[in-house]
C-alpha cells in the first residue's frame, strides 16, 4: 500500500526536481515531475475515478510541480477546481492497485474521511463507517472554496438530492 503526497507524489517517478537541480526518482511509477512557471496554490477539488467509489476529493494545492503520466498510468481523478498535476492535463494524482498519489494536502485524509477509511480498509480489511456531520459541514465549507468552477453548485445539488 502506498500513498504519497506533493513531494512524495514526485519522488516515486522517474525524475523530479529539488532546489532547481533534475533529480533521479525512485521510478515506482512512470511519471515525470518538472518544475513551472508558477506555484499552484489554492483549494484543489478533482471528481475521483469511479472505481473507487470516493466522493469528491477536496484538499489545498502548493506546489510548483508540473508532473506528467506516462502510457499506462491512471490518474486518480479529474480536476474541478485547482491546478492539479498542472500539466495541462486537467488530472490530478495516480490510481493503482493499492496505490495513491496526489497534490492534495490540505490535511487530505482528514478533509476526506471516505479517503481515509478506504485507505484503512486497504491496511486493516473492513471497517464499520461513521456518520459525521462536522465531516459533512467541512466538506461543504471547503468545496464552496471553488464555488467558481461549478464544485460549490455540484456539492450543494448532492446535498439536495439526498432529501
Amino acid at each position: 500500500m502506498l500513498f504519497a503526497v506533493c513531494a512524495g507524489y514526485q519522488l516515486v517517478g522517474t525524475s523530479f526536481f529539488a532546489k532547481g537541480t533534475k533529480c533521479e526518482g525512485l521510478g515506482i511509477l512512470d511519471l515525470q515531475s518538472d518544475r513551472g512557471p508558477t506555484r499552484a496554490v489554492g483549494e484543489l477539488g478533482g471528481a475521483v475515478d469511479p472505481v473507487l467509489g470516493l466522493p469528491t476529493l477536496t484538499g489545498f494545492e502548493n506546489h510548483g510541480g508540473r508532473t506528467t503520466l506516462g502510457a499506462g498510468v491512471r490518474p486518480l481523478g479529474r480536476v474541478l477546481a485547482g491546478g492539479g498535476n498542472g500539466d495541462g492535463s486537467e488530472v490530478d494524482g495516480v490510481l493503482g492497485d493499492r496505490l495513491i498519489a496526489t497534490y492534495l494536502h490540505g490535511p487530505v485524509l482528514p478533509r476526506n474521511p471516505a479517503l481515509a477509511d478506504l485507505v484503512l480498509t486497504w491496511i486493516l480489511g473492513d471497517l464499520t463507517p461513521l456518520d459525521s456531520v462536522w465531516e459533512e459541514r467541512l466538506r461543504a465549507e471547503r468545496l464552496g472554496a471553488g464555488a467558481k468552477t461549478g464544485v460549490a453548485r455540484w456539492w450543494r445539488d448532492l446535498r439536495l438530492s439526498r432529501g
